[in-house]
C-alpha cells in the first residue's frame, strides 16, 4: 500500500513537472531558495548546494520531507543549480518539501558518478553521508528516511539509485532518470 501511494505521488510529481515546465514564462514558484555550502571530508573541499524551501517553511515550525536532486555528470561546477522545474513541480502539486540539490562535480574531475573513489574524491560519502547530516542540522526535516527521496537525472539517477540503498540517506524512493516524491507526514511530527 505504502509503494503504491508512492508510485501514485511520483506519476502526479512527474505529471507536474512537465506541466510546470509549459507554464514557466506564465508561473513563478512560490517558495524561496538559499544557497549554501558545507566542509565535506570525503572530497577535501566544500560542497555547495541548492536548497529550495517550501512555502510557508519561514513562518512555520513544522518539519518536512527532503527531496535530493542529482545532477547528471559529466558536468561542470555550477550543474547543481539547474532544477527549476523541480521547483516548480513541487507547487503545482502542492506537497510542501525541502528540495536539496548539492555540487556533484568540481572543475577539472572526471566523471565521479556519485561513488567513492579514495582521498578527495569519495563523492558517494560527501553527498550520501554529510549532505544529510547537514541538511538535518541547518533545516528543519524530517529526520528519517520517511522523510527523504532521493532522484536524479542520467548519471544522477545511477547515483541516486546507489546511494538510496547504502548510505545513510536510506531514502524511502529513489528513481532513476526521473522525478519522484514521498509521502506526507504530520507537521511536527519526527520519524
Amino acid at each position: 500500500m505504502r509503494r503504491a501511494t508512492i508510485g501514485i505521488v511520483a506519476a502526479a510529481l512527474v505529471v507536474a513537472a512537465v506541466v510546470a515546465g509549459e507554464v514557466a514564462g506564465r508561473t513563478k514558484w512560490t517558495g524561496t531558495t538559499a544557497e549554501t555550502s558545507f566542509y565535506s571530508h570525503g572530497v577535501r573541499g566544500r560542497v555547495h548546494l541548492s536548497v529550495y524551501l517550501p512555502p510557508g517553511y519561514a513562518t512555520s515550525t513544522r518539519r518536512y520531507p527532503v527531496v535530493y536532486f542529482l545532477h547528471g555528470l559529466p558536468a561542470g561546477s555550477r550543474s547543481y543549480q539547474g532544477f527549476d522545474f523541480l521547483r516548480r513541480a513541487l507547487d503545482a502539486v502542492g506537497k510542501p518539501a525541502i528540495l536539496g540539490a548539492p555540487q556533484g562535480a568540481r572543475d577539472n574531475d572526471s566523471d565521479p558518478e556519485y561513488l567513492d573513489w579514495g582521498p578527495g574524491r569519495n563523492r558517494e560519502t560527501a553527498v550520501g553521508v554529510e549532505l544529510p547530516r547537514f541538511v538535518d542540522v541547518h533545516y528543519r526535516t524530517i529526520r528519517s528516511r520517511r522523510g527523504r527521496a532521493i532522484v536524479g537525472l542520467s548519471a544522477g539517477g545511477y547515483g541516486a539509485t546507489i546511494l538510496a540503498s547504502t548510505t545513510s540517506t536510506r531514502s524511502r524512493s529513489s528513481s532513476p532518470g526521473a522525478a519522484t516524491s514521498i509521502r506526507r507526514t504530520r507537521a511536527g511530527r519526527r520519524r
